[in-house]
């Protein structure tokens, strides 16, 4: 049984995502993976998904005494590839299959001599039923030997069945042009599955041209990225000689869509063409951020779930390029709109949504100001650093605020990503932000950065004042600001873990959705050792009264603040027999409550 389990499971895993996959585990009866019913009568696609289900299925089989019916199990098969050709044919979005393998890993006992003529006379009359159906069928069988016990006459069976040796058995045979053989391979032991099995294709109808295979993202154990391999067979005078390919990260790929920032009101993403699987979206986290070792493969349609979608995905999915809208919010009569056009020479179809009225993301500008004072976040790294402390559990300093800069700064966010901060490359950032001649070449920062840099860096000596004259400084853990192009401000400064976005933070976003109004988060666990805190921001505009938000600014407080806020604006009321005082965000979540643990004991 291991032998079988293991075979299974390989040629499972050697099947890509465009291949079509069906299991049967047979004895006296038939079972199949899962309670789904549709796996009963048609094959799916071999998916991440189906074979994490079909090796757990495979996982669980047991051993049994019963007689196995190759009969039944064969003529299910039969039917599950019919029924799948079938569905293909008529699916315009996809080609037709034209050949199917059938792998057959088994004893070859037989509870009676008859049933290997009624074998052979099932596999003929399949032949004849598939060509008629435009389509054929291989089988390839894999004996698993058991050296204790004598197995030639099973081995024979096994053998005839998948050369289709129709006379010895007195079967009409069909005729010799639908008749497609296949091998028998003989498996005694586990080890060497590879080079054992390393034919299984052989007996396919070979390409007579070389294409370029890419697969669907997945886990790189050995870099730890999501990765996306390229693969061309190599075939010379008809002959497979092998193939070729690489990897290629899907940070890099997929660079313009995760980094996509024309507008706060639209948003891009990319799908897979043949079938509508997502490779990116924004609900999605970066895949430098991802630590699965396995990926699980969605359709578009479970994400964008909005009503009407499946129709405009099955046009995206058809047409080379297009437009559609639906009504996203019919109460605001609020429409999205999809823009798609396929990338040439791909698989990937970029589409970018867009909600009406969309403006495009504005931007702070200012001359570095006389009194703007700023160290870059690498503390460990500055060429003449401020004087250090310790900040809680962080190295800080409250001379100045420091600077960082997330991947979205960046023109090449993914160059960015890969390229390990030196003490000469904060000097070059230092040295290009801090010039107002603009002679020095820009290391790679995205036009408005530095008049970003410029703008935000005036609140530091303010902040520096209120830290040493305001009450409230023993309740603000921190200051920061951030704007759109990832423009990332800190006081007291500190240093930065380099995969840190502020503009996908719950603070910057919900900031952004309430323009205009102060708004705060859940109480979350701080990084830098300060207990439970809840975070405050508030969006900062224009002068011209352009609605969109050019930065957002905030600050980290600790519980100990709210409670105080309780006793000293509400302490008449609160200290009022059956009125309890508390306060909660907009989602339910308490901030303060009188149940709640007291700030200077452990929190919950």
């Amino acid at each position: 049984m291991s032998i079988a389990k293991a075979i299974a499971k390989y040629i499972l895993n050697s099947l890509s995502h465009n291949d079509k996959v069906g299991l049967i585990s047979l004895s006296s009866d038939i079972s199949y993976p899962n309670s789904d019913t549709c796996l009963t009568k048609r094959m799916a696609n071999a998916n991440i998904e189906t074979k994490y289900h079909f090796q757990r299925f495979i996982d669980g089989l047991q051993r049994t005494n019963e007689n196995t019916n190759h009969v039944w199990g064969l003529k299910k098969a039969f039917q599950m590839i019919a029924n799948t050709f079938q569905d293909t044919n008529t699916n315009e979005l996809n080609p037709s299959p034209s050949e199917a393998l059938i792998v057959y890993i088994s004893r070859g006992l037989l509870s009676a001599l008859t049933d290997a003529r009624l074998v052979m006379e099932l596999i003929a009359k399949e032949i004849n039923n598939s060509y008629e159906n435009n389509y054929s069928f291989v089988i390839n069988s894999y004996a698993l030997i058991d050296d204790t016990k004598p197995v030639m006459y099973e081995i024979d069976f096994l053998r005839e069945i998948a050369e289709m040796n129709f006379p010895k058995f007195n079967v009409l045979s069909p005729d010799p042009i639908r008749i497609r053989p296949g091998i028998m391979v003989a498996v005694n032991s586990t080890e060497n599955l590879s080079f054992t099995l390393g034919g299984i294709h052989a007996v396919l109808t070979r390409p007579t041209h070389s294409s370029i295979y890419i697969s669907l993202p997945y886990w790189d154990v050995i870099s730890k990225d999501v990765h996306i391999a390229v693969s061309k067979s190599v075939i010379h005078r008809g002959q497979l000689i092998g193939v070729i390919a690489l990897d290629i990260s899907l940070s890099d790929l997929s660079e313009d869509i995760i980094h996509y920032e024309v507008s706060p009101d639209s948003y891009a993403f990319l799908i897979e063409k043949s079938n509508g699987i997502a490779i990116h979206h924004p609900s999605f986290s970066p895949p430098s951020l991802q630590t699965h070792d396995q990926l699980i493969h969605t359709d578009i349609e479970h994400i964008e779930q909005k009503a009407g979608f499946q129709t405009i995905r099955t046009k995206i999915l058809k047409n080379t390029k297009g437009m559609e809208a639906l009504i996203a919010d019919d109460k605001n009569k609020t429409h999205l709109t999809y823009y798609w056009r396929r990338v040439h020479s791909s698989p990937y179809i970029v589409v970018i949504a867009a909600y009406n009225n969309v403006d495009r993301r504005h931007t702070i500008t200012s001359p570095l100001a006389k009194d703007a004072h700023f160290a870059y976040h690498r503390l460990d790294l500055n060429a003449s650093p401020p004087k250090l402390c310790r900040h809680l559990k962080q190295l800080a300093t409250i001379e100045t605020a420091t600077l960082f800069l997330s991947s979205k700064a960046f023109i090449s966010p993914f160059a960015n990503d890969m390229l390990e901060e030196s003490t000469h490359i904060v000097q070059r950032y230092m040295a290009y932000l801090n010039d107002n001649t603009k002679l020095i070449a820009n290391p790679g920062l995205k036009g408005a950065v530095r008049g970003e840099v410029h703008a935000v860096t005036r609140v530091t000596q303010y902040w520096k004042s209120k830290l040493e004259s305001s009450e409230m400084s023993k309740f603000i853990v921190r200051k920061y600001m951030a704007t759109p192009n990832g423009v990332f401000l800190l006081f007291p400064g500190a240093l930065i873990d380099k995969s840190f976005e502020p503009t996908r933070r719950e603070w910057y976003l919900k900031a952004v959705k309430n323009a205009g109004k102060i708004v705060f988060t859940a109480p979350y666990l701080d990084v830098g050792g300060a207990g439970y805190i809840v975070t405050l921001s508030h969006t900062i505009h224009a002068q011209n009264g352009d609605p969109n938000a050019v930065a957002v600014i905030a600050m980290d407080f600790t519980l100990g603040y709210f409670h105080k806020f309780l006793q000293t604006h509400m302490g008449s009321i609160c200290r009022t027999e059956q009125i309890a005082c508390f306060i909660m965000d907009d989602r339910g979540y308490l901030i303060a409550h009188p149940s709640l643990v007291e700030p200077i004991q452990l929190a919950p």
